[in-house]
């Protein structure tokens, strides 16, 4: 009788232990469930204010314009004019959170500053020493990298600048905004000028189609010769369409010339290079 009052006992006392600690355990992977579960809540909590931070900038109207030396935008729906800063050329980024602006410094000194939506802070990206006319002109399509016009000579130099440090990413020459685009984030086409052509001049100079990367590697896709020039037009889901021009002469001393015209179409690497109508280039 006594033995079974003890085994009995111990069998009370043992279920007591394994029930207590198996809900120690249980209650303790719950409130570790229960912190994991808040900071994953917390962290989703954080994306969701800052997409939607973002989103109410992207989904704002915004026009932004230069006037009197200041930099505005107007929010159409909400009816709103902020100055923004002062300074010209203003460009507004592709995803819609930063405007780039020149200021003049100086007689011989100009700067392209930043003005950030999300932070509400303006920032010098870069100053330019005697080059007082340096303006943005052309964002990459990620809002990363960012073209700069030097204002200098009929083939203006160029600069990509990388706006998180400021550093010069590649250069190149070309003309206006219209002779180059950016093929995607990493790469752009434009028309260059050739200067295999000597002596160099007005006549002589051909215009070549060439490949530049954000390393700074050129790769010439079309060099021209005596006669044959290529200029670039657009680009287009990784395609870079561009016209080519021979110059027919009846000889060498005939100021009468005929130009015959052709539209082209070739992928970032040289390859599939074929002729297209020149309405397929109108997008």
């Amino acid at each position: 009788m006594k033995i079974r009052w003890i085994v009995l006992i111990y069998f009370v006392a043992t279920t007591i232990i394994v029930g207590v600690g198996t809900y120690y355990c249980l209650w303790t992977q719950s409130n570790n469930d229960k912190r994991i579960l808040q900071m994953q809540i917390e962290e989703l909590n954080n994306k969701i204010r800052q997409n939607a931070q973002m989103s109410q900038i992207e989904s704002k109207p915004l026009t932004i314009y230069e006037l009197n030396g200041k930099i505005w935008a107007d929010d159409i729906f909400a009816g709103t004019k902020s100055e923004i800063a002062t300074g010209t050329d203003p460009l507004l980024s592709p995803d819609t959170t930063i405007i780039a602006y020149s200021r003049y410094l100086s007689d011989v000194s100009g700067g392209i500053y930043l003005y950030d939506f999300i932070s509400g802070k303006e920032s010098l990206l870069r100053e330019y020493t005697d080059m007082p006319n340096a303006n943005p002109e052309k964002w990459s399509p990620d809002s990363q990298h960012l073209v700069i016009d030097m204002g200098t000579g009929i083939q203006r130099g160029k600069e990509i600048i990388n706006i998180k440090n400021g550093k010069l990413a590649a250069s190149f020459g070309s003309f206006g905004q219209s002779s180059y685009g950016w093929v995607d984030n990493a790469n752009l086409a434009y028309t260059d000028i050739s200067y295999n052509l000597l002596p160099c001049n007005a006549e002589l100079c051909g215009f070549g189609l060439s490949l530049l990367t954000l390393d700074g590697e050129s790769v010439k896709l079309k060099t021209p010769d005596s006669l044959t020039d290529y200029h670039f037009i657009n680009t287009r889901g990784s395609k870079i369409y561009f016209y080519k021009s021979i110059t027919n002469r009846p000889n060498d001393f005939s100021d009468y010339a005929k130009v015959e015209k052709s539209y082209w179409m070739i992928d970032p690497n040289g390859q599939n290079e074929r002729q297209i109508d020149e309405i397929e280039t109108k997008f």
